[in-house]
């Protein structure tokens, strides 16, 4: 597969489609479980979060990075662990957002799917899907 601007833009695009796939799986867990189960906003985000994540494994490894080369082992472990870095920044972005600066937990949760998201991409083009050394 060639990686010309046009092929760029259609990653990014992708990548867009499955995050907004992800984020909505997210946020539909996350009010679930908050406005419904009683659950603190925190537990219920760690929760949602870990349900986008089986959203966000498959469109990524199958449709958004294709062209990078087959699901191996230590892409898979590179993932575990943005997955990890991804969750930990969201956890830190609720927990001031909701703690520190008083906003509503779905204010924090708009503000961590964007920046998130833009440390994601970069994380899962550069070192999770990018040239395996």
């Amino acid at each position: 597969m060639r990686f010309g601007p046009t092929s760029r833009y259609l990653e990014v695009a992708r990548f867009v489609v499955v995050g907004g796939i992800a984020t909505l799986t997210h946020f539909t867990a996350l009010t679930a479980a908050v406005e419904y189960g009683g659950i603190s906003p925190a537990l219920a985000n760690g929760i949602a979060f870990l349900c986008a994540v089986c959203v966000t494994l498959t469109g990524q490894s199958f449709w958004v990075f294709q062209g990078h080369g087959r699901l191996t082992l230590t892409k898979a472990t590179r993932f575990a662990c943005s997955l990890a870095m991804g969750f930990l920044l969201n956890l830190a972005i609720m927990g001031m957002s909701i703690r520190i600066f008083m906003l509503d937990y779905r204010i924090g949760f708009l503000a961590s799917v964007v920046i998130v998201t833009c440390v994601s991409f970069t994380v899962n083009k550069m070192w999770v899907f990018g040239k395996v050394s």
